[in-house]
């Protein structure tokens, strides 16, 4: 989150996994290019208990620009963003649709892509205002969550709203009022009865996550220690909220987090010094109470500000991760993952003074 989303990458990488039992990095290819490849939202979609298909959206960045990908395994992938760029960031697998943001130079919009009637919408007008700029959306049946970027107001108003795509009501869950140099919000993921947002404030040194209860309306900030920042986060069917956490800067100590609905902390191993992460994804819950958390990592540069070329990786999760036995498994797939993302390269401006997301 920090700053590596006010940049874009320019070179090539492949989308690979790691998962329990490999005695390395299980390189497979789970999505192969030519093209960055990060901001992964991935799920299944179950057959009598068992995976039917794997879905995969991501966002692809070629050339200075974003396409938001979309794929199911064993078939073609396409482009979801008819013009200007595509940024992913939400799925609903069982309702058979995603949510990307589509953004020309003065408009970014939420639309939908339906791969079952194979055909794409916008949001609606209650979402989609033409003097705003609506991005970071996430899906999970009638619900929409996404961030609302009015520039106009000085100064700018960034607003994480819930919306209900069938009885069209728009709920505020939280707003931040300053410039872009001074802070930044973020959308997490939306599952089930649960949604997380990433507010940073602070001249972009202070990063807090918020996780949301949509059936009783309570809002709670995950406890973050003094001197650290938080980011990343996405969410289980159950309300754990998984994220990263490290020291202010690039690659600074990055570690994987989980804050359960009960309130019990887990730290689940760190990643290799000098690399970061920006976005996590966790899929649907399996029958045997499984799921996996999908992430996106590359190296920092020297600089130390922002990074080089991401690949997605992911590691599988067996709840509850708590205890030593469940975190530890999750930090050994962590270390065969540690080392192994593409190499480093300096990156530039997509476009100055914008986060990915944040573009205008």
């Amino acid at each position: 989150m920090k700053t590596v989303l006010a940049v874009a990458m320019v070179v090539a990488t492949a989308l690979v996994t790691a998962t329990a039992g490999h005695a390395g990095l299980g390189a497979t290819g789970v999505i192969t290019g030519h093209a960055n490849t990060f901001a992964p939202a991935i799920d299944y979609t179950y057959t009598s208990g068992e995976i039917d298909q794997t879905i995969e959206t991501w966002t692809r960045l070629k050339r200075g620009h974003g396409s938001a990908m979309f794929r199911i395994v064993g078939s073609p992938s396409l482009k979801m963003n008819s013009k200007g760029d595509g940024w992913t960031s939400g799925l609903d697998a069982a309702g058979g649709l995603a949510a990307f943001q589509q953004a020309t130079r003065k408009h970014s919009n939420v639309r939908f892509y339906d791969w079952v009637n194979i055909r794409t919408s916008g949001a609606g007008s209650v979402v989609n205002r033409p003097r705003a700029w609506q991005y970071s959306p996430s899906i999970n049946g009638t619900n929409l969550t996404f961030v609302r970027l009015n520039y106009r107001a000085r100064p700018d108003r960034r607003t994480v709203y819930l919306y209900d795509t069938q009885t069209q009501r728009l709920k505020r869950l939280a707003r931040l009022k300053s410039s872009f140099r001074n802070g930044d919000v973020f959308n997490g993921e939306l599952r089930g009865d649960w949604a997380d947002w990433n507010i940073g404030s602070h001249h972009r040194t202070v990063w807090n996550i918020y996780r949301h209860q949509i059936s009783t309306g309570h809002t709670q900030r995950v406890p973050r220690p003094r001197g650290k920042v938080d980011y990343a986060p996405s969410i289980a069917d159950d309300g754990t909220a998984y994220f990263v956490r490290s020291n202010v800067g690039c690659g600074k100590k990055p570690h994987l987090m989980s804050y359960s609905a009960a309130g019990n902390l887990a730290d689940l191993g760190r990643f290799t010094r000098g690399y970061d992460v920006s976005d996590t994804f966790v899929s649907s819950t399996a029958a045997d109470g499984s799921y996996d958390v999908f992430f996106d990592i590359a190296k920092c540069t020297r600089q130390g500000r922002s990074q080089g070329q991401f690949d997605i990786y992911k590691v599988h999760v067996m709840p509850p991760v708590t205890g030593n036995a469940g975190a530890s498994a999750i930090a050994r797939q962590l270390a065969r993952i540690g080392g192994r993302p593409g190499r480093s390269l300096d990156t530039r401006p997509l476009w100055v003074g914008a986060g990915r997301g944040d573009h205008r």
